[in-house]
C-alpha cells in the first residue's frame, strides 16, 4: 500500500483554530515515521473546501485514479478532505472502486468497510452542516452590524478599516478625489470616460497604486455609501461612518446618470446671461455673439415686447454691474479699524464673562464638596437612603445646571468671535468685488455677479431695479461708508444686523 499526505487550510474564519499546513504535515510525517510508512506524495493547498473545485485536491484524485495502486490518504482530520457533499461523495466513491483503501488521521482509521464509509458520510455531513451554519451566523452577524450602522467587510474606496475599533475611517489621500468625481460629474460636462481620464490626470489612484478604471468610477458614482447610506442585499441602512459627500451632491450626480438633467455645452460663454430681466415683459435677457461682440436682449417670450429690438453690448452691461458693485466698495483700512474695534469689545465682554465663569466654577466646586460629604454620610449610615437619594438628586441637577451655564458662555464667546471674522470677510469680499470683476475672466465675473446680485431689471437700456443677496444686501442698503468716522460710527449697527445672517 502506498501513502499520500494531504494538508489543507483556508484563510477564512472557519479555519482560525485549525493547525497551519506545516504543522499538519509535521504531525502526519511523525505518524508515518512511527508506523514505518513510506510517503510517496504530499499534496498541500490553501483553499476553502466548502465548494468543489480545489485544484490540488482534484490533482490528487486524478493521480490516484491513473496509477491504479492501493493508496492510503493521511489527513489531519476528515474535514481537511471535504466540507461539501460532492467532494465527500467522491472520496467514498474512490473507496468503493478500490482506489483508496484507507484514510488515516492521527486519531482514527477509516477502512473500506460499510460501517466506516457510513461514519465517513456522517462526518462529511457534519462538516457540511458546520459550513452552512457558519454561513447563516455570518449573515445574521452582518445584518446586526449593518442595523447598528457598521460595515461588515472591506472598506470601500475612500475609507480604510480600523481593525482595532472595528470601524471605518476616511482615507484622506483618496477621499478628496472621490468628492471631486461627484462634483465634476454633477456639472453634466463630462462622460464617465472623460471623468475617468480627468481624475486620473489629477492623481487619483486605487489602493494598488493604479488609475481607477471606468467601470469602478461608474460604480463609485452610484454608491450611496459616500453620503452615509449603506446598501446590502437590496436593503438600506444608515451608516455611522463619516460621509465624504452631501446627499444633495449625490442626488445631482444621479440626475446626470439617469439622464434627468440635460446640459447643453455652449461653445460661447455669456457671463451675464440669466442675471437680467426685461422690466416691461418680465422675460430674461438672452445673448448672442455678433462680429466678435456679445449682445444682450429681451427674449420676447410673450411676443409683444418692444425692448426685444434694443441690443445692449456686453461692455455696457459690465459698466452697469461695476457701478452697482461700487456701492459696497470700502477702504480695507477702515474695515480693519472696525474689525479691531469689534475685537476689543469682544475682549471686554470676555473679561466680564470671566468673572461670571469664576463664580460658576466656585459654585460647581461647592456642589461637588456637598456631594462628597453626602456620600460619606450615607456610607457611614448617618443619612437614611431616602434622604440621601433626594438630596443627591438635587445636587446632581444643580451640577448639571451650572455646567450648562458654563457651556453657554463658552459657546457665546466662540460664536461672537466667529461672527466677527465672518463679518470682516463679508466686508472684504464685497469691497474687493469691483476690482476682481474688472480684472476677472468671464467665468469670474459670472461668479461675482451671481453671488452679490439678483432680480436686476432693464428698461430703455438702463438698470431699473436690482437687489443684493444676503448678507451683502445690508451693505447695499445701508448708509454709504466713505470715511473712517462714518464707518466707526455705524459699525455696531452693521455688525449687529450682519450677525443675524450667520
Amino acid at each position: 500500500m502506498k501513502y499520500i499526505i494531504y494538508c489543507r487550510k483556508s484563510t477564512e474564519s472557519e479555519d482560525r483554530q485549525v493547525l497551519s499546513i506545516d504543522s499538519q504535515e509535521t504531525e502526519l510525517l511523525a505518524l508515518a515515521k512511527a508506523n514505518d510508512w513510506y510517503i510517496s506524495n504530499t499534496y498541500k493547498e490553501s483553499k476553502t473546501a466548502k465548494e468543489p473545485g480545489r485544484p490540488v485536491f482534484n490533482e490528487m484524485l486524478s493521480f490516484i485514479e491513473k496509477s491504479k495502486d492501493d493508496y492510503c490518504i493521511l489527513a489531519w482530520n476528515l474535514d481537511r478532505l471535504a466540507r461539501n457533499t460532492m467532494d465527500g461523495g467522491m472520496i467514498i466513491w474512490f473507496m468503493d472502486r478500490g482506489f483508496i483503501k484507507e484514510i488515516k488521521t492521527p486519531s482514527k482509521l477509516y477502512g473500506n468497510t460499510a460501517d466506516d464509509k457510513l461514519m465517513m458520510g456522517f462526518m462529511f455531513g457534519i462538516a457540511k452542516k458546520y459550513v452552512d451554519d457558519l454561513s447563516v451566523n455570518v449573515k445574521r452577524g452582518n445584518k446586526a452590524k449593518l442595523e447598528k450602522g457598521g460595515w461588515p467587510g472591506p472598506a470601500p474606496l475612500g475609507y480604510v478599516n480600523d481593525k482595532e475599533n472595528k470601524t471605518l475611517i476616511v482615507d484622506k489621500e483618496i477621499a478628496h478625489y472621490i468628492k471631486k468625481c461627484f462634483e465634476y460629474y454633477s456639472t453634466g460636462k463630462y462622460t464617465i470616460g472623460e471623468l475617468t481620464n480627468l481624475i486620473a490626470s489629477e492623481g487619483m489612484r486605487s489602493r494598488n497604486g493604479v488609475p481607477v478604471c471606468k467601470s469602478n468610477i461608474d460604480k463609485l458614482l452610484k454608491n450611496s455609501f459616500y453620503y452615509g447610506l449603506m446598501s446590502k442585499c437590496g436593503n438600506s441602512y444608515q451608516g455611522n461612518h463619516e460621509p465624504i459627500i452631501s446627499r444633495e451632491l449625490f442626488d445631482k450626480a444621479q440626475e446626470v446618470l439617469t439622464k434627468k438633467a440635460h446640459f447643453k455645452d455652449n461653445k460661447h460663454f455669456f457671463h451675464l446671461r440669466g442675471l437680467f430681466m426685461c422690466a416691461k415683459c418680465g422675460c430674461m435677457l438672452t445673448a448672442s455673439n455678433k462680429k466678435g461682440h456679445d449682445y444682450y436682449y429681451c427674449t420676447n417670450g410673450k411676443g409683444a415686447c418692444s425692448e426685444h429690438k434694443h441690443y445692449l453690448r456686453s461692455e455696457i452691461l459690465d459698466e452697469k454691474v461695476i457701478s452697482l458693485l461700487d456701492n459696497v466698495a470700502v477702504n480695507e483700512k477702515w474695515i480693519d479699524i472696525a474689525y479691531e474695534a469689534s475685537k476689543a469689545k469682544l475682549k471686554e465682554r470676555r473679561y466680564k464673562a470671566g468673572d461670571i465663569k469664576e463664580t460658576l466654577l466656585k459654585q460647581l466646586e461647592n456642589v461637588r464638596k456637598k456631594q462628597s460629604i453626602l456620600l460619606d454620610s450615607f456610607v457611614f449610615m448617618t443619612t437614611p437612603k431616602e434622604i440621601y437619594a433626594s438630596k443627591m438628586k438635587d445636587l446632581n441637577n444643580e451640577e448639571i445646571s451650572i455646567k450648562e451655564e458654563l457651556h453657554k458662555i463658552e459657546l457665546k464667546e466662540n460664536r461672537d468671535e466667529a461672527i466677527a471674522d465672518k463679518i470682516r470677510d463679508t466686508f472684504l469680499e464685497a469691497s474687493r468685488s469691483k476690482a476682481e470683476y474688472i480684472n476677472g475672466t468671464p467665468e469670474k465675473r459670472n461668479t461675482i455677479a451671481n453671488k452679490l446680485l439678483w432680480n436686476l431689471t432693464i428698461e430703455n437700456q438702463e438698470v431699473l431695479s436690482y437687489q443684493a443677496k444676503e448678507p451683502f444686501n445690508l451693505l447695499f442698503n445701508g448708509p454709504k461708508m466713505d470715511s473712517v468716522s462714518c464707518l466707526q460710527g455705524r459699525k455696531d449697527w452693521n455688525l449687529l444686523k450682519l450677525s443675524r445672517n450667520y
